[in-house]
């Protein structure tokens, strides 16, 4: 027949009461610790911007909306206004 004893160190000694009632906080730092530790390892790999001036830069494919023709002036462009009140 198995015997219970009763254990040597009382539980109350073995962990501080002010320990003990602040448990709640120490739980939810850890898990924000683990939260943020997922996170950072979740995002993907972004690869780095290319500035056009880049050598291997590429330039993309021209769209279906792209035309031949020659830009505005940029004097004409500042000063025209059409708003009418």
């Amino acid at each position: 027949m198995l015997i219970k004893r009763t254990p040597e160190i009382p539980s109350s000694d073995i962990t501080p009461e002010s320990l003990y009632r602040n448990r709640r906080a120490f739980l939810k730092t850890a898990a924000l610790a683990t939260a943020g530790a997922a996170a950072a390892f979740s995002l993907p790999n972004i690869p780095p911007v290319r500035e056009p001036q880049d050598p291997s830069y590429k330039r993309p494919p021209a769209g279906p909306f792209n035309t031949d023709e020659d830009l505005t002036p940029y004097k004409d462009v500042t000063t025209y206004n059409n708003f009418y009140e």
